[in-house]
């Protein structure tokens, strides 16, 4: 399964990352590649929801992490 970057309405720059039609976490992109990913607490472990800058290939793995 593939993850979705789905653009926030009002915020520029803002994003959610959808996972297998759930919102996991949320982002800021910052253009270049890269995003500031906050996951979403109920969806995974406790060292996993650090707020941390990720790539694509990144989150990607990330998501795999959920449950």
């Amino acid at each position: 399964m593939t993850y979705q970057l789905i653009t926030h309405d009002v915020r520029k720059r803002h994003v959610r990352i959808q996972y297998k039609g759930v919102v996991i976490a949320d982002g800021i992109d910052y253009g270049n590649g890269w995003y500031e990913v906050r996951p979403r607490r109920k969806h995974f472990m406790p060292l996993d929801r650090l707020a941390k800058m990720m790539n694509a290939e990144q989150i990607g793995e990330l998501c795999e992490k959920s449950f």
